[in-house]
């Protein structure tokens, strides 16, 4: 089974880098063959980098992100995941377990496609029934 990589774990993997392009291609290489990301993960850290208010830190979010789309193929919202994130939603609705959409979102694609989550935020992940999850390590452990 392959993994769809959350945001925070991208996020956290840009927070420990000093020079984006070389030590993220490296960090971003340790995942396997069969490690994706969604699209609603990269506007998620599209919309963070575009927020910064220094043009460099900016600059570098954008190649950060530059660098998310040439390494790691990227999943769309397609009709079939935009079915599952309506399965999803109502679901989680029911039951009173919102977890956010953007995060609906992530579950629908990781569903559709049969990968599991990796993500700092298990406890949001959780409350999706049948969704993979593997726990990302907090910084400064081995996170793979």
């Amino acid at each position: 089974m392959g993994t769809l990589i959350d945001t925070c774990v991208l996020v956290d993997l840009e927070r420990r880098m000093s020079a984006p392009l070389d030590e993220s291609q490296a960090a971003l290489s340790k995942f396997d063959d069969d490690a994706f990301v969604s699209a609603i993960t990269l506007g998620e850290l599209a919309f963070g980098a575009e927020l910064v208010r220094s043009a460099v830190k900016r600059e570098r979010g954008r190649q950060f992100i530059q660098t998310v789309s040439d390494i790691l193929p990227c999943l769309s919202a397609d009709a079939d995941v935009a079915r599952v994130f309506g399965l999803v939603a109502s679901d989680l609705g029911r039951r009173g377990a919102t977890i956010g959409a953007h995060d609906t979102w992530i579950a629908a694609t990781a569903l559709r496609h049969n990968l599991t989550v990796v993500t700092a935020n298990v406890r949001h992940f959780e409350y999706v029934d049948g969704l993979a999850i593997r726990r990302w390590w907090n910084v400064g452990e081995e996170p793979l």
